[in-house]
């Protein structure tokens, strides 16, 4: 009388349950991932495109992104899908806030960023950023993209490769789960953007 639910478990199971309990608490919170706001982030800045235009794309470049199409007359620039930044890669920008740290340590995950620039009034240019993430899964997806535990041992299990764009046509026969977008680095990105502009020399007026 009296005994917790813990006490009628061996010492062995009791490791697993727990570790179980910890996950299932873990996967609730970074279900919110992929309900994170589906709207662009979204910015007007003051300047000349062509300097803005090559701002986005050295941006890209600098969080590792390697860029898949460089369209300057429709303003889009999209970068291949890059495998996301895993616990101990500390040198690395493009994983934003723990919650998409430890989801992109624990899968393969793989980010792809479009970025659009469109003149607006003035001397001004509508700059808008969206990043969809998608998680690499041998087994079928989990309905509103939410991480099963199961598939988290089957994942570390087998050992998935990190594929960037020098692996983008490997596992074919695997499944990329959509997980939404990533807003963290939506914003992160624009305020990079926003934030080196005013420094030029071509915005300050001063010459280097």
């Amino acid at each position: 009388m009296g005994k917790t639910l813990l006490s009628h478990i061996d010492r062995p199971n009791k490791a697993v349950f727990v570790l179980l309990l910890l996950l299932v608490g873990f996967l609730a919170g970074c279900g919110s991932l992929s309900q994170k706001l589906q709207e662009s982030q979204c910015d007007y800045i003051t300047g000349d495109p062509a300097i803005i235009w090559q701002i986005c794309q050295r941006e890209l470049k600098k969080r590792g992104f390697e860029l898949d199409r460089v369209d300057r007359r429709s303003g889009t620039i999209e970068t291949f899908p890059l495998t996301s930044r895993q616990w101990f890669e500390f040198w690395r920008q493009d994983v934003v806030g723990e919650a998409a740290l430890m989801e992109s340590s624990l899968h393969t995950v793989r980010r792809i960023v479009s970025v659009q620039l469109q003149p607006a009034e003035g001397n001004r240019s509508r700059l808008q950023c969206q990043v969809a993430v998608e998680r690499l899964s041998a087994s079928r997806p989990s309905a509103g993209g939410l991480t099963r535990a199961e598939d988290i041992f089957s994942d570390m299990i087998s050992g998935s490769p990190a594929l960037g764009p020098q692996g983008r046509g490997d596992y074919r026969q695997r499944q990329w789960v959509p997980l939404g977008r990533d807003l963290s680095l939506e914003k992160a990105i624009m305020t990079s953007i926003s934030r080196v502009l005013p420094k030029l020399p071509e915005f300050t007026g001063k010459n280097t």
